[in-house]
């Protein structure tokens, strides 16, 4: 396996609220509800279930992640249930002090040693749009 670690990003709400809107998947629904525009967008044809998110990702076709450990208030794993490779996504939290958070995103997938130089740079990228999402959510607000 492989693991891919985005720097940390700084989100201005307590860890603890963090924890509470990312380790509860239907809380994240409400979450992409209150995204801008633009940001929605990207978003579609994500379905979130009692404890599973299911999205398209091309060319691959449809993938899910399930919630499977969740450690407050410091650490959510999402992992794959319906995916072509294993893989892991990982939330790490931690107290950024004044009231705020430091997350850091984190996959963890197995990718043939042959392939991952031809993606490392995107899952990289992956994580740090992650890590940048979770800075413009509205967590104060649900």
């Amino acid at each position: 396996m492989s693991k891919y670690k985005s720097e940390p990003a700084t989100i201005s709400c307590a860890r603890e609220v963090v924890y509470s809107k990312l380790s509860d998947v239907g809380t994240m629904r409400a979450l992409v509800d209150k995204l801008p525009d633009e940001a929605r967008a990207k978003m579609q044809g994500v379905e979130f279930g009692a404890d599973t998110i299911t999205f398209e990702v091309a060319p691959v076709g449809k993938m899910q992640i399930k919630l499977t450990e969740a450690v407050a208030p410091e650490k959510i794993v999402y992992s794959a249930v319906l995916s072509p490779v294993p893989f892991g996504f990982e939330i790490l939290l931690s107290d950024g002090g004044d009231g705020t958070t430091q997350a850091v995103a984190a996959l963890d997938i197995d990718i043939p040693l042959f392939l991952r130089p031809m993606v490392e740079g995107k899952l990289k990228e992956a994580c740090a749009q992650f890590a940048k999402l979770f800075t413009v959510l509205p967590f104060e607000s649900l």
